[in-house]
């Protein structure tokens, strides 16, 4: 069962990079201090890590996709505005090999679709489309390998920059 928790957080986490939308490409993870930063596999090894598929095999369902729970979900700006924490407790996301972002509550939920995902050409950024908000933004990789993946972004509007960030592990 899915809980109004898990689907608030991910939701609030959604409308604001909606909201904010004004995304910036990062090119290192300096750009995001606060942000949590470690190993990033290599470029070939990234697919199969985050999706727990060889990129050129057939393609798993999302019942057998690699699942990463949700440790962490931070905003904080850079402007008269409170951070906010909107990690989300027992919560799972699979980097579906469909393209779909996939949620669950426990280890044994039901899956359902959050947003569709890709990775950038050069893999260094994934690519989330929100299907709710029409809106697309895109979070450049501070850490992905086998035993985390950690994501950030940058939105600025009218004098403000929102850091929006998130961390997963196995």
């Amino acid at each position: 069962m899915f809980t109004m928790k898990l689907i608030k957080s991910f939701l609030i986490l959604t409308l604001l990079c909606t909201l904010l939308s004004c995304s910036e490409d990062e090119a290192t993870p300096e750009a995001f201090p606060g942000v949590p930063s470690g190993e990033i596999a290599p470029v070939e090894e990234r697919y199969e890590i985050l999706t727990g598929a060889v990129e050129s095999s057939a393609r798993l369902s999302s019942s057998t996709s690699k699942w990463w729970k949700h440790e962490v979900s931070k905003v904080s700006f850079t402007c008269d505005q409170p951070d906010l924490d909107l990690s989300a407790t027992n919560a799972y996301i699979s980097f579906d090999t469909s393209g779909e972002l996939m949620g669950r509550y426990g280890e044994t939920g039901i899956p359902y679709k959050v947003a569709t995902w890709k990775f950038s050409t050069d893999k260094t950024q994934v690519i989330i489309y929100s299907d709710m908000f029409d809106r697309e933004v895109t979070f450049t990789f501070t850490e992905l390998n086998n035993e985390s993946v950690v994501y950030a972004s940058k939105q600025s509007e009218a004098g403000c920059t929102a850091t929006t960030w998130e961390k997963f592990v196995q």
